[in-house]
């Protein structure tokens, strides 16, 4: 129920932070925070929707509950969207520059989040 929640949650980060960049807020950037920004933004939405695709096949599906690997693979886009996103979103949003360094790390949890996923799939598949 709470990867649900979280996939929820990031959905509407993103329309905010969407939102902000629409209506002034991206004016404030230069062109290569804003191009951060929309990678950012990107990454976010697409994460919401499989968080929350996810989130769902947790509470209906009763391979979430034998197949530990989808439960990771949600943990891992979640904590990896946050440290991706949010990291850009503070890093230049805020003038928050540790923030950039952390970025990094989301992408390598997002492709250990695919990976996982994969895996999942393939246990399913084949019983692995």
């Amino acid at each position: 129920m709470m990867i649900l929640f979280l996939g929820a949650f990031l959905g509407l980060t993103a329309m905010i932070v969407g939102a902000f960049l629409e209506h002034g807020f991206g004016n404030t950037l230069s062109d290569d925070q804003l191009k951060s920004f929309m990678t950012a933004l990107r990454y976010n939405q697409l994460n919401a929707v499989i968080i929350a695709l996810l989130g769902l096949f947790l509470i209906n599906g009763k391979a979430g509950i034998t197949n530990p690997f989808f439960k990771w693979s949600s943990v891992s886009f979640v904590i990896g969207t946050v440290f991706f996103c949010f990291g850009i979103y503070l890093s230049y949003g805020f003038d928050l520059v540790f923030f950039v360094y952390v970025t990094p790390l989301g992408g390598v949890i997002l492709m250990l989040a695919w990976i996982l996923l994969c895996i999942a799939a393939l246990r399913e598949k084949m019983l692995l």
